[in-house]
């Protein structure tokens, strides 16, 4: 597990925890780029793969925004253009699409042959979350 390992370098994460801790960043930020900024730095520290930068930018961009008093469109419209992300989905089929990486994410083998579900597998059977490879 992350916490007990020595090793403190980011670890190319693309989970949603760079998104979920920037909000402040969308607060502070005095212009966008300044935001697009913070949160890239933000992320960095944890969530170092570009997915998970993305989702920090985009959520921090997304604050910004509506702090400047801008429409749900225009949001919209610049997280999907920017970031490349489809925000008209429904919400059956965003949960469709999480059911299949799930589905994915448990039928993973540990890459050095030993066989068997890899760690954060196993563990997430427990309860217990830990960031996927």
């Amino acid at each position: 597990m992350w916490l007990w390992n020595e090793e403190t370098e980011p670890y190319n994460s693309y989970g949603n925890g760079s998104a979920m801790r920037v909000s402040p960043v969308g607060f502070y930020a005095r212009t966008l780029d300044e935001a697009l900024s913070l949160a890239k730095i933000s992320a960095e520290v944890t969530h170092n793969h570009p997915e998970g930068i993305n989702g920090a930018q985009a959520t921090a961009a997304a604050i910004f925004m509506a702090r400047q008093g801008a429409s749900k469109t225009e949001i919209r419209d610049y997280i999907e253009q920017t970031f490349q992300y489809d925000l008209h989905r429904t919400v059956d089929e965003v949960a469709e699409t999480a059911a299949g990486k799930r589905r994915q994410r448990d039928h993973h083998v540990e890459p050095s042959g030993r066989g068997g579900q890899c760690p954060a597998t196993r563990n997430s059977r427990r309860g217990v979350r830990l960031h996927r490879q």
